[in-house]
């Protein structure tokens, strides 16, 4: 209500929507933008759109994005800056979750129209993942009268919590590895199962209804990043394996030639080849021991002993 009466009196419309995932901010900042005529602007959707088109930013959030990092708030707030610098934001705008940061406040502060006393802000207020002390108290209770694994449901509520805070924040572990792997399997009641065979078996029935080469078509045109699979003599008879070179044939012991994979690093002036095979087992026993000081007679003993 308070950003529509800013609308009528010809201002222009600036909300903020702030909550925890799933509060459902995302839902009513974009019907509230829809209903004023202003852009919803989501830090999520501006990181993916700005990696999709290879601008500057997108480029720099890649990396962090695909390892699971948080994307630094100077980052975000040259990302908002930018987008809210649009034309389409003189009227206004709604901002989906941000800013999530003092830092980030503060940077929203600083831009064009970044008045505190210009915005409305909507605060999703949750009660928490645990709920209260007593709550909690009561749920860990119940975990803990379990015969096996009892806080196991509470391990896996926390953890992907826990993970983003390992791989963010180094206070925490301070020679904490670049990269975090968990395994984790998601456990599936027999319906969920049911479902998801009859899933599995209706993806199988309508890939095998199109040729590779169509559904690479398809997929190229939708922007849907896939490659075909394929075996060992597939792979060398690709069209572009061969027009590069990538195979390499080279003698192969006992006579014939085999094809194997070529030099991955090609220099113009000091070009690298491939002269000959992996030898078989004990193919070059004689010369090895000859360089290590046995004389030819020595060898052949060693031989006749079944040494080598």
């Amino acid at each position: 209500m308070a950003a529509a009466r800013t609308r009528a009196h010809g201002d222009a419309v600036r909300v903020i929507f702030l909550g925890p995932p799933g509060a459902g901010k995302g839902t009513q900042a974009a019907r509230l933008a829809a209903h004023l005529g202003v852009p919803k602007i989501s830090t999520g959707e501006m990181l993916r759109t700005a990696i999709a088109n290879d601008t500057p930013l997108g480029r720099e959030a890649r990396p962090l994005m695909d390892e699971g990092h948080l994307v630094p708030d100077g980052l975000l707030v040259a990302l908002i800056g930018e987008r809210t610098a649009q034309a389409d934001c003189r009227v206004g705008y709604v901002l989906d979750g941000f800013p999530r940061t003092l830092p980030q406040a503060r940077g929203l502060e600083q831009m064009p129209g970044g008045d505190p006393r210009g915005f409305t802000v909507f605060d999703f207020v949750n009660p928490g993942l645990l709920g209260s002390a007593r709550e909690f108290a009561a749920f860990a209770k119940r975990l803990a009268a379990r015969p096996h694994r009892p806080f196991e449901p509470l391990r896996e509520l926390v953890r992907p919590y826990v993970l983003r805070r390992l791989k963010t924040d180094r206070s925490v572990i301070a020679d904490l590895p670049d990269k975090t792997e968990v395994r984790a399997f998601c456990a599936l009641t027999r319906k969920q199962a049911a479902l998801y065979q009859q899933a599995v078996q209706e993806l199988e029935r309508r890939l095998v209804a199109r040729d590779r080469s169509d559904w690479q078509g398809r997929f190229d045109e939708a922007g849907v990043p896939a490659g075909a699979i394929l075996d060992v003599k597939q792979a060398f008879e690709d069209p572009q394996v061969r027009h590069l070179g990538m195979a390499a044939p080279v003698p192969k012991p006992g006579g014939g030639e085999l094809r194997l994979v070529g030099p991955a690093i090609r220099l113009s002036r000091t070009p690298a080849r491939m002269k000959r095979a992996m030898g078989g087992a004990g193919e070059h026993n004689d010369e090895i021991l000859r360089d290590l000081g046995y004389s030819q007679a020595e060898v052949e003993r060693l031989r006749t002993e079944k040494v080598i």
